[in-house]
């Protein structure tokens, strides 16, 4: 098991403002819309600091990756630039699970066709949601995370 890395992935290597919520797991690198504060107040920004951001292709290497590998993204409304920016190490992992957002909750969030149609092109192949996340009041399901595989075909090749 490796360290943790200090830093956001991204499609470019840099820095960004990184948006940190009094709900840790809610900061992102996209603006908070009043969606996601109107579900979850506790989730209000407390500020914003500047975040090293790098691309998983040019931080994969030094990981010593061993397959069976399977990503993991948690990213709040960024997964289409992690992806972008990791296109060479997710092709070549078997399973990626990833939260999608269905309602408005960051700024420049993709839609899930997006993640889909960029998943598809790296041969992944979608297997459902799990993990629902519904608004308290209304039920309405605002998030799930998703789940895309690789065919055991497209896996040995």
């Amino acid at each position: 098991m490796g360290s943790p890395l200090n830093l956001a992935l991204g499609d470019r290597d840099g820095e960004e403002e990184l948006w940190l919520s009094g709900f840790r797991d809610s900061s992102s690198l996209h603006e908070m819309l009043p969606a996601h504060l109107a579900a979850w107040p506790h989730t209000e920004i407390e500020s914003k600091i500047t975040v090293q951001v790098a691309r998983l292709d040019a931080v994969a290497p030094t990981l010593d990756l061993k397959g069976p590998i399977f990503a993991k993204m948690d990213v709040q409304g960024h997964e289409l630039a992690v992806i972008r920016g990791g296109r060479a190490t997710l092709s070549l992992c078997e399973r990626v699970m990833l939260e999608c957002n269905f309602a408005p909750l960051y700024a420049g969030q993709p839609s899930f066709n997006q993640i889909y149609d960029e998943l598809r092109s790296l041969g992944f192949l979608f297997d459902g949601f799990i993990s629902a996340l519904r608004h308290p009041a209304t039920l309405e399901q605002l998030s799930s995370d998703a789940i895309f595989y690789k065919p055991a075909a497209v896996v040995r090749a």
